[in-house]
């Protein structure tokens, strides 16, 4: 997913030799917002072509 090797091993501290920079989970975390960010346009476009066609799951309150 971003290109480089991740030991999935399910050791304590594997996951902290994997995560101990932080770099590796930015990237994730950038990847999974990016992912977030294209579903959310491509909805919002399927409702402008036709209303209605994908149901508003969250009302958005707690969002800025």
């Amino acid at each position: 997913m971003i290109g480089e090797q991740f030991d999935t091993s399910g050791d304590m501290d594997n996951v902290y030799d994997q995560l101990k920079d932080g770099r590796k989970l930015c990237q994730y975390v950038f990847i999974v917002y990016s992912i977030f960010n294209l579903l959310h346009f491509l909805f919002r476009l399927m409702n402008s072509i036709v209303p209605n066609s994908v149901p508003k799951i969250n009302s958005g309150k707690y969002r800025k």
